[in-house]
């Protein structure tokens, strides 16, 4: 057995072994930068412990994957993630698919996870690459409570950039009506421009959603819906 089936299994007896016998703790494992970003994926906190005392590296990262932080955030363990953090993991690396330790843990709907990076001194309005910021990214994605985390920490509901260009506009597309209507209510643009559609008004108009159309005229939404009826 190799360290790669030790983790899967989460066998730290045999990981150990293993290590004793000079395997190296930065060794590559599968699809991921290491070992350790093996063990954070799959939430094996002791052996997590175990590679760290054994010089493994916590910021290696894979060109694809990211690195040992975001693959935990991404998976929902909240205990490797402070693990990671603790030993010194930096949560401002970008690249790969995550953007960043903080998408990442978007991307798994954890919100202790989103706490816990922001209160370690995250910024809460860092950009991602195709979505604007993390308030984009929860707006589209329909997460309420996260959304909220977010704003409470200083989140700018009217940041511009990205796929949807706004939140708001986010929310319109993929978010869904409480979305919207939490969004205008702690001072969301209704009019803010910005992504395909230009205003939400219009994102609404093209996708057919009468609902969110009548709440965001009601908000005193304004632009040229004529061109979705094209």
């Amino acid at each position: 057995m190799d360290i790669g089936a030790a983790i899967r299994i989460g066998n730290i007896q045999v990981a150990k072994a293993l290590l004793d016998e000079g395997t190296d703790p930065n060794v590559k494992v599968d699809q991921f930068a290491n070992a350790l970003q093996a063990a954070a994926w799959w939430g094996r906190e002791e052996i997590v412990k175990l590679l760290l005392e054994r010089g493994a590296d916590v910021n290696a990262r894979h060109n694809r994957l990211g690195s040992a932080l975001e693959a935990a955030a991404d998976q929902r363990n909240a205990e490797v993630v402070k693990i990671l953090l603790d030993s010194g993991a930096d949560f401002n690396a970008q690249g790969g698919i995550y953007d960043n330790a903080l998408k990442a843990a978007l991307r798994g709907r954890e919100e202790e996870i989103v706490t816990m990076l922001l209160d370690r001194g995250m910024d809460v309005n860092k950009q991602f690459v195709e979505y604007g910021n993390a308030i984009q990214f929860a707006s589209a994605s329909g997460l309420r409570r996260i959304t909220e985390i977010l704003m409470d920490r200083g989140a700018d509901v009217n940041a511009q950039g990205g796929k949807y260009g706004t939140a708001l506009i986010a929310a319109v597309e993929r978010g869904g009506e409480e979305m919207v209507e939490m969004l205008l209510e702690r001072g969301a643009g209704v009019n803010a421009q910005g992504g395909e559609y230009g205003t939400a008004l219009v994102a609404a108009a093209a996708s057919g959603k009468i609902r969110l159309l009548k709440m965001l005229l009601g908000a005193h939404a304004t632009g040229n819906v004529l061109r979705c009826l094209c």
